[in-house]
């Protein structure tokens, strides 16, 4: 899983912090899971309750500084990965960190004091791309080549108005379409959008912006999707 989020986030469970839509799939629902990728430290995330219930039964990798968090909250299985530091998931499987532009925080008084990552899963035949939160940078044209592209990318589509503010942190449906250009997604699934009422924009402009831009560029609509809650494909 990636940054799981099951109910509403922030330290108040009031206005804007309330989530809008259900989750796509309940907790008690799960299939077995083994290993959750957090990509930061923001309540919208890094969902307290939902590591609580998760505990020790999975193995977390985390971007670097935020361990402790984990280990204040007893939980031993947490793995700290710098940018473009990499170990073995698996026999088959490597996990990589990988940049992006963002921040971290959860109180006035912590800010960027833990890192923030996106992550790429390997094979020898495939690999993911899961981009946490990022404003665009050059840094998403250098990891399409290290990684020669990916099989498929989750890449954040929300969150992005009023751009004077939000720019540097979040990016917008055509910025998403660029990264899914940059990375060489062979297929992008679009996330962090329709969940919160965080930013200036309605909740379904992100999904009706990114159809326009693909047109714009030319980037076939099949390539990049956008799953509404509680809807699966099957890769």
């Amino acid at each position: 899983m990636t940054d799981p989020i099951f109910g509403d986030c922030g330290p108040l469970r009031v206005g804007s912090f309330r989530r809008l839509t259900p989750p796509g799939i309940r907790m008690e629902d799960l299939p077995p899971i083994h290993d959750v990728l957090i990509s930061h430290s923001h309540y919208d995330h890094l969902d307290a309750p939902a590591i609580r219930q998760l505990g020790n039964a999975v193995r977390f990798w985390v971007p670097a500084g935020l361990g402790n968090w984990f280990r204040q909250r007893g939980i031993a299985e947490c793995r700290e990965l710098g940018w473009w530091e990499s170990e073995a998931l698996s026999d088959e499987i490597a996990i990589h960190s990988v940049p992006a532009q963002h921040a971290s925080g959860r109180t006035p008084f912590d800010r960027n004091r833990t890192h923030w990552c996106g992550w790429v899963l390997k094979s020898a035949e495939r690999s993911i791309y899961f981009a946490g939160d990022s404003g665009y940078a050059p840094l998403f044209q250098e990891i399409g080549r290290r990684f020669g592209g990916v099989s498929l990318a989750m890449i954040p589509i929300g969150a992005y108005e009023p751009r004077w503010l939000m720019q540097p942190m979040h990016m917008n449906p055509a910025e998403a379409v660029q990264v899914h250009l940059d990375v060489g997604s062979q297929l992008s699934v679009a996330c962090h959008w329709g969940t919160f009422r965080l930013t200036d924009e309605p909740l379904n402009a992100p999904p009706e912006m990114l159809g326009r831009e693909l047109l714009a560029q030319n980037v076939a609509p099949e390539s990049f999707l956008v799953l509404r809650p509680g809807v699966a494909i099957e890769v």
